[in-house]
């Protein structure tokens, strides 16, 4: 199982390149078994350059990663908000997802981050289903949430 959040206005640096464009706004099914696989490697490469480009538009994480930083992110902000573990479109908005990056930057700052990384990763030594923390992903995460015009979990 895997989460996609998706920016519900996110900040557009680059353009969206043409092939992409076309796929994501037509009827994507169709219009991609259409292409070629030497065009399906190019919506691929183009769309991932684009989203890498465009921070705010994407997130995606499996659920041993979401799982973790949805925990912190309730935690930090002391936010009553289990939806947000689960991938049937919650929203949250702008204001909210900018708290969210203000307070991770905070803690990558002041050095709590990777405290919490290392003291969550400890609690989870020796259980058979644990999810690890990594600040890392909080990191990237905060850097779409500054940049998504709020978003919505799916």
């Amino acid at each position: 199982m895997g989460f996609d959040v998706h920016g519900m206005n996110p900040k557009q640096n680059t353009k969206k390149p043409p092939l992409v464009k076309k796929i994501d706004e037509g009827d994507w099914l169709e219009a991609f078994e259409n292409l070629s696989k030497e065009e399906r490697d190019e919506y691929f490469n183009l769309k991932s350059k684009w989203e890498s480009e465009n921070a705010g538009s994407y997130f995606r994480n499996n659920v041993w990663g979401w799982r973790p930083l949805w925990d912190y992110v309730q935690d930090r902000l002391q936010w009553n908000a289990d939806e947000g573990h689960y991938n049937d479109g919650f929203e949250v908005s702008e204001e909210q997802a900018l708290k969210i990056a203000a307070i991770i930057k905070q803690d990558n700052d002041t050095g709590y981050l990777k405290t919490y990384e290392i003291t969550h990763n400890r609690s989870q030594e020796g259980e058979e289903f644990g999810y690890p923390f990594h600040s890392d992903n909080a990191l990237d995460f905060a850097n779409f949430c500054e940049q998504s015009g709020g978003f919505r979990i799916c």
